[in-house]
């Protein structure tokens, strides 16, 4: 390249030590917080007090880490904390947490050893609860009776909680019924925010969701259920931008 085009730039170590070499992959840089597995903790820097915080017997991939938040799994259980404070922002201990969507979080909080026992939580990184439905509420507002036990789901090999492994975007819930495996979009109430299900359907992005019709052809949605791009397309576009 032509001497001109070529600009000098000093580097400068943030942070010295060893990482994790056998899984590099574990290591997550967000801005701020530069995040790192070593042995069997995970470590993080913040650049901005220059403090390094460690926590122990921990797994970066179950810690679901965003803008200084994260869950921190203790006897089983995860609780969401904060880089540098010891109690934790929410006193919910759960049982099951996803990743993030977006900005928000569904995780699966069990108060007693059996299906209405177990309630699905969404927040968002503001540390505020968007939701809060019991599994129960949940079947009801999809239409399916079939609850069952805990035994029967640890038989059939799967927890009740992965069929609302869905998201909250732009005030509407995803939810899909178990036993139709129809996706259909609630408000925060669980009352369907429109006539309408579908075969598959994505989260809404700037106003607008891809749903898939009975034929199996995808088009668009607006927050009322109105088609606004047609359902022509064979295969699951992109969302909306």
């Amino acid at each position: 390249f032509p001497s001109h085009d070529i600009q000098q730039s000093d580097a400068q170590v943030v942070i010295e030590g060893r990482f994790d070499l056998i899984n590099p992959q574990n290591q997550l840089w967000d801005g701020r917080y530069l995040v790192y597995t070593f042995y069997r903790d995970v470590f993080i820097y913040d650049t901005q007090t220059q403090l390094l915080h460690k926590e122990k017997g921990q797994y970066l991939n179950e810690m679901a880490f965003k803008n200084g938040l994260y869950f921190r799994k203790t006897s089983g259980k995860y609780q969401l904390h904060k880089v540098g404070e010891s109690q934790p922002v929410l006193p919910n201990k759960f049982s099951r947490v996803n990743q993030w969507f977006g900005n928000t979080m569904l995780a699966w909080e069990m108060t007693e050893p059996n299906p209405k026992g177990m309630k699905g939580i969404w927040f968002d990184a503001d540390q505020r609860i968007i939701a809060s439905f019991s599994i129960s509420q949940l079947y009801q507002a999809v239409g399916y009776q079939k609850e069952g036990s805990l035994d029967v789901f640890s038989i059939l090999g799967r927890m009740p909680w992965e069929d609302f492994n869905y998201f909250f975007k732009d005030g509407l819930i995803t939810l899909r019924n178990p036993e139709t495996r129809k996706f259909s979009f609630f408000d925060l109430s669980l009352k369907p925010a429109f006539p309408g299900q579908y075969l598959n359907a994505d989260p809404f992005f700037e106003g607008l969701a891809a749903v898939q019709n009975d034929n199996g052809l995808w088009g668009f949605i607006d927050t009322s259920g109105k088609e606004v791009i047609p359902f022509i397309y064979t295969s699951k576009p992109s969302p909306f931008h």
